[in-house]
């Protein structure tokens, strides 16, 4: 189970439910100092270290090691004291076999943090997402000296919305070159200087890209990746489209009809016409014909709805009716009230009483509106020479008040006057 190269001189198994423990007494009579690489066999002490293996059928493994301390016999070292070193499986510090190590950050480095511990869990090897990331981030990535020659250029997110980087791949390798710390021209370029065999460079359209290939090859080739040629591809055929909607909806129409798939004017004449504008009604009108004809054939109307992209009640209302339904004019809101029957009794009070209180009076009558509506028919209602009473009588007011409180005596048709009390009504 372990390595060969650990000599074990006594070892005992525990298990229980959900563990097995290893209990490791180790052989080895010296180590050697990290420092000065003498070997010592002088014990100072002993202490346990627990260390993580992979599981055994669904079983968490642990091995607690009796390892020792011993003292440095190079009296010019700076260490005194070091701790027992072993075989290459079992690292200084570390907590796990480098078995269960390479296990996890293999894990780690196809599906990220949060999925490998969700993995690890149901593997039988729990570890959270800190420690998958941590051991990552430990690995030591040796740099590619030179490239293909052929590179792409794009970017890419540390965080997305917020912090950028450019991530540099060898599109022949098919792998990544390098990542750099953001978008600058001159970061670009620097790189640049350092790989002098770069002949071609896919970049994004950026212009800080161009610039700082422009700037660190002279001789390179720039060209445009594959994603935005299509991605112009595609929007200058949507403008097509969307320039020509009207005479492709008009074949559409013509070709649908039974009976008739001849074009509906020959190109010359139809380069001749004037390009007639799309209106609501008349894709309203296309759907209607179309949904009665889908209706014939034996369509339902859940289908005919999808295919037409309209609503099943919308559908049904097209088959039910065998002319095209005309929308009808909205009825005015104000139009929607009694207010017409209280015309003869609001005369007596207005001027007397305010706005509110007439809304009161007329609502415990009967009238069936809101008070917005009660001001909007109001306003209608009043005599246009009451306007002029109310202007004449705010002007020649001393106690004129400001701007914004006459500004809403006009809005709400409350005459007002500013006294030592406060704000009060002007008789009309």
């Amino acid at each position: 189970m372990l390595s060969c190269k650990l000599k074990i001189k006594q070892i005992a198994v525990f298990h229980t439910d959900t563990k097995i423990i290893f209990s490791i007494l180790p052989k080895q009579k010296r180590s050697s100092c990290p420092l000065c690489n003498k070997y010592g066999n002088r014990i100072h002490s002993h202490y346990v270290r627990s260390l993580a293996d992979l599981p055994i059928s669904g079983k968490l493994v642990q091995l607690q090691l009796r390892a020792r301390k011993f003292f440095c016999r190079n009296k010019s070292c700076p260490r005194k004291i070091f701790t027992e070193r072993f075989s290459q499986d079992i690292l200084p510090y570390a907590r796990r076999l480098c078995r269960s190590i390479d296990v996890l950050r293999s894990i780690g480095l196809e599906v990220g943090g949060n999925k490998g511990a969700l993995i690890s869990r149901i593997a039988g090897n729990p570890v959270s997402s800190s420690t998958i990331l941590r051991l990552i981030q430990q690995l030591e990535i040796e740099g590619t000296t030179t490239t293909s020659g052929v590179i792409g250029v794009d970017d890419w997110a540390f965080k997305k919305g917020r912090n950028y980087g450019t991530i540099i791949v060898d599109l022949e390798r098919k792998k990544v070159v390098d990542l750099l710390p953001d978008r600058e021209a001159d970061t670009l370029k620097q790189w640049l200087l350092k790989h002098p065999e770069i002949h071609t460079v896919s970049r994004d359209r950026a212009s800080a890209y161009s610039k700082g290939t422009k700037e660190g090859t002279k001789e390179a080739i720039e060209v445009a990746d594959r994603y935005h040629l299509h991605v112009n591809l595609r929007d200058a055929f949507k403008r097509v489209l969307h320039k020509h909607s009207t005479t492709l909806k008009a074949a559409f129409i013509a070709f649908s009809r039974p009976g008739n798939r001849e074009p509906l004017l020959e190109e010359e004449k139809a380069r001749s016409l004037p390009t007639p504008k799309c209106t609501s009604n008349s894709q309203r009108q296309m759907k209607f014909e179309k949904a009665k004809e889908l209706h014939q054939q034996g369509y339902r109307i859940k289908t005919i709805a999808k295919m037409l992209q309209a609503g099943p009640r919308t559908i049904g209302k097209y088959i039910q009716h065998d002319e095209f339904p005309k929308r009808q004019a909205p009825v005015p809101q104000v139009t929607m009230t009694n207010f017409h029957e209280f015309r003869e009794y609001l005369p007596k009070f207005y001027g007397k009483q305010d706005y509110p209180t007439l809304y009161k009076n007329i609502r415990d009558k009967g009238f069936n509106g809101k008070y917005t509506q009660f001001c909007s028919n109001m306003n209608q209602f009043i005599k246009p020479d009451s306007d002029n009473i109310f202007f004449a009588k705010i002007i020649t007011n001393k106690n004129l008040v400001n701007l914004e409180d006459f500004l809403y005596g006009i809005t709400a048709r409350r005459p007002i006057k500013k006294d030592g009390s406060g704000f009060s009504e002007i008789p009309v």
